[in-house]
């Protein structure tokens, strides 16, 4: 049997989300209106991301303002951008490999998301250690990242996926976050509050089966 490596709770900036079950990151872009946002956290997002460059800092400005507690995620390529987002309101950076954006987030106190081989690297440039996340976007997409997930988790830094897409969809993709979320992958990534709604409840299941979480409900049957 498979054994499950458990990862630190994470802590991006000043907010620590859900430590007993995986978390749901929502995606959207900075041309999305704020409804889109408020969709996304009433379908139980824990963190919402948005990517852009425009009007992102703008939009994460009036996202904090409606969301206070909620984990704010900024994916851009530019450290003039990222800096003024993490001013108003951003808790995590998405960096890539990119040093200087490693630096803003170091400077701000806040998050990065990042390559595993990256993750040591933005310890020594003074990012916190637990708010360090590992973005396997580049690992690929899919089966083939799905049938990566041991090679990830056993690096012991918690683990963000996107398993939705290609030849995972619908249950399938379902059926892949229930079997990463069981072996210690920390976070999914999910477009739309369907979506969103959907890979909630399926990694609230699989934390009340591993136990780390009460069921939302207990049914007994009888005979």
């Amino acid at each position: 049997m498979r054994g499950r490596v458990v990862t630190a709770p994470l802590r991006f900036g000043s907010r620590t989300p859900a430590a007993d079950r995986a978390l749901v990151v929502a995606s959207v872009g900075a041309s999305e209106p704020l409804e889109e946002w408020d969709a996304a956290v009433d379908a139980g997002a824990d963190l919402v991301e948005v990517s852009g460059d425009g009007r992102l800092v703008p939009i994460v400005a009036q996202a904090r303002q409606r969301h206070p507690d909620l984990v704010i995620g900024v994916r851009t390529g530019l450290a003039r951008v990222a800096g003024p987002a993490c001013a108003v309101g951003a808790d995590l950076l998405g960096v890539g490999a990119d040093p200087e954006l490693a630096e803003v987030a170091a400077e701000h106190g806040v998050g990065v998301a990042c390559p595993a081989d990256r993750a040591e690297r933005m310890v020594e440039l003074g990012v916190p250690k637990e708010g360090i996340l590992v973005d396997a976007e580049g690992a690929g997409h899919g089966l083939e990242l799905l049938r990566r997930r041991d090679e990830l988790v056993t690096t012991g830094w918690p683990v963000l996926m996107t398993l939705s897409g290609g030849e995972l969809t619908g249950e399938g993709a379902l059926a892949a976050v229930a079997l990463a979320a069981a072996d210690g992958v920390k976070a999914f990534r999910a477009h739309g509050a369907g979506e969103v709604a959907a890979v909630r409840r399926t990694v609230d299941m699989v934390a009340s089966i591993l136990g780390t979480r009460p069921p939302a409900r207990c049914v007994r049957g009888l005979a």
